[in-house]
């Protein structure tokens, strides 16, 4: 009986699980109202606005795009989509399907209808091809309208209507004039700088799209010289643009005039002639020393803002009268000083308007300072040390009372006079001073107190020779051969345009390249004859017997020339030296 029982029962679940199988296979399911989109063009803020209608409650709506296109979006911003209804509010859910319909994980959202935006937060760049939305929609017909922005927009691929992409063009073109060190910063459309220091073809490095603007400007001119574009802006075609042309005009040379003859200096001294022998200085505020002659026609020391000391007055020191200035001797001025040349009594001496510095037979701890050579010129750095040319008679090797001479520089604070350089010694890089030339001039810098001057030095290429050389106290600065920094070529020293040095070692002096008359630094040209100035005149003469100066703390170099038939003073800019590595 009972296993009968059990036997029914067994029957009787068997069959009910069968049924609601059967019942759950062959239930009507939900339909799905599908919504065909186009996309639209790429970087349209809202793509779609289409209307729909559900029908029933229990249907989802399906949005997929036109000939199957997909849409490539995210991470960032979100995708932002709404449905919108002026009838009751609207929960629904929903995710982003692929080309297949499936569900793409991780893209789930919910919104409302009266809920606004509803953003999804897309993990990575994503590909998909439409929605699916299950909302509780309510129990009658009632028309939906789908908005979707694309505030981000990416490509749209279309897997059965293809649109290539344009291929990218780069931007370009020549550059022409360009000087050998100048360095020009181009740009295009406020952007991707490219430095260019030759001339010759350049591309930009960002690449443009085709139907793109572009705009080429000159962002940095060469130090001296001003570049213009030419065919410089416009819109992107399909093929390289190669004909942005970037010229650059002759360089134009920063000098401008001082002092001229016949004209009043700011004391009302009236400049009647200018002695090219008496030389030119120039100090950190630029004032500019020379020697002249005033009104009366007295040989004189003046700066463009008037008369420092003349023949036949007493200097400063209410003492010391200056008998004779030498126009010869050249001049130096420090910060508030002028050096010169001249005689106290019947001795040759070197003076400021302060006072005596040094005159002859004075004695020193290294020996006498036989003779000061006027023609040697002077110097002064702004601790008001005097440097000069001259003689030292020094006692002789062998003890018996024999005395030799040597020319040497000399350097003197007014309290003590000191050597500097001798012939035939050794400067601290081992080159061997074989000779000075007193009438190559001196000058000294301030702080460290290096002198410069002219000489000769053995040439290791001849086999012995001697050439000219602009030296300091601590080793060679240039000999005639040279190969300048800037790629002139230093073929005469002329040791009678004298000598400059500042506080970075910049040593300024004359000669020639390309067979003209020239101003120099160790690391190049400054102007040269035939330049043309900043006020759009021509250098037309360089004095190289009128003597050169340099701002001790700064790159302004002082000389004379002429412009025209006129003797004027000129200042121009030490040429910038390679950066060392």
């Amino acid at each position: 009986m009972k296993r009968a029982l059990k036997s029914a029962m067994f029957y009787y679940l068997k069959t009910l699980c069968f049924c609601l199988i059967l019942a759950a296979l062959f239930a009507p399911s939900a339909l799905a109202v599908e919504v065909i989109i186009d996309p639209g063009p790429v970087g349209s803020e809202a793509i779609t606005n289409t209307p729909f209608t559900l029908p029933n409650e229990d249907q989802s709506l399906e949005i997929k795009f036109a000939d199957n296109k997909t849409l490539e979006f995210g991470p960032q911003p979100p995708l932002i989509f709404s449905i919108q209804s002026d009838q009751v509010d609207t929960l629904y859910t929903g995710f982003l399907t692929d080309e297949q319909g499936i569900q793409i994980v991780g893209t789930d959202f919910s919104g409302g209808t009266e809920l606004g935006l509803t953003q999804i937060f897309l993990p990575e760049s994503t590909v998909w091809s439409g929605l699916t939305i299950t909302g509780d929609w309510v129990d009658e017909s009632r028309t939906l309208y789908f908005l979707l922005w694309l505030n981000s927009p990416k490509p749209i691929v279309g897997t059965s209507d293809p649109v290539p992409e344009p291929n990218p063009v780069t931007i370009g073109g020549t550059v022409s004039g360009l000087v050998e060190g100048g360095v020009l910063v181009l740009q295009n459309n406020g952007a991707d700088d490219l430095e260019i220091t030759e001339d010759g073809p350049f591309t930009f490095a960002t690449t443009l799209t085709p139907g793109d603007s572009y705009n080429v400007t000159v962002f940095t001119q060469p130090e001296g010289q001003t570049c213009s574009v030419a065919n410089g802006s416009g819109q992107v075609a399909d093929q390289n643009v190669r004909d942005v042309a970037v010229t650059c005009a002759e360089p134009i040379v920063v000098v401008f005039k001082v002092a001229a003859e016949d004209e009043t200096l700011t004391d009302d001294t009236l400049l009647k002639q200018i002695l090219l022998d008496g030389g030119v200085a120039i100090n950190i505020d630029g004032q500019v020393a020379f020697g002249g002659r005033d009104g009366d026609n007295t040989i004189a020391v003046f700066t463009q803002d008037g008369k420092v000391a003349a023949e036949g007055k007493t200097l400063e020191d209410g003492t010391t009268v200056v008998n004779d200035i030498s126009s010869f001797g050249e001049v130096a001025i420090s910060a508030d000083r002028v050096a010169f040349h001249g005689r106290t009594g019947r001795d040759k001496a070197v003076f400021t308007q302060a006072g005596l510095v040094a005159k002859e037979d004075d004695i020193l701890t290294s020996g006498t300072l036989n003779e000061i050579k006027d023609q040697g010129k002077v110097a002064i750095n702004d601790f008001d040390v005097v440097a000069f040319h001259g003689k030292i008679e020094i006692e002789g090797e062998d003890g018996l009372g024999d005395t030799e001479e040597f020319s040497a520089v000399f350097t003197s604070d007014g309290l003590e006079t000191r050597v500097a350089v001798r012939e035939g010694s050794e400067l601290p890089d081992t080159s061997t001073v074989e000779a000075i030339d007193e009438t190559g001039g001196v000058a000294i810098n301030d702080f460290f107190g290096e002198v410069a001057f002219h000489g000769d030095v053995v040439d290791p290429g001849t086999g012995g020779d001697t050439k000219k050389a602009v030296f300091t106290s601590a080793g060679l600065v240039a000999k005639e051969g040279d190969i300048l920094t800037d790629g002139n070529i230093l073929e005469e020293i002329n040791e009678s345009g004298g000598v400059a040095i500042n506080i970075f070692g910049d040593v300024a002096f004359h000669g020639r390249t390309g067979n003209v008359k020239a101003v120099f630094t160790q690391h190049g040209l400054i102007a040269k004859e035939g330049d043309i100035l900043a006020d759009s005149t021509i250098l037309s003469e360089i004095h190289n017997n009128g003597g050169v100066a340099i701002n001790p703390y700064g790159d302004e170099v002082a000389f004379h020339g002429k412009v025209g038939n006129t003797d004027a003073v000129f200042v121009g800019l030490v040429p910038v030296p390679e950066p060392v590595d």
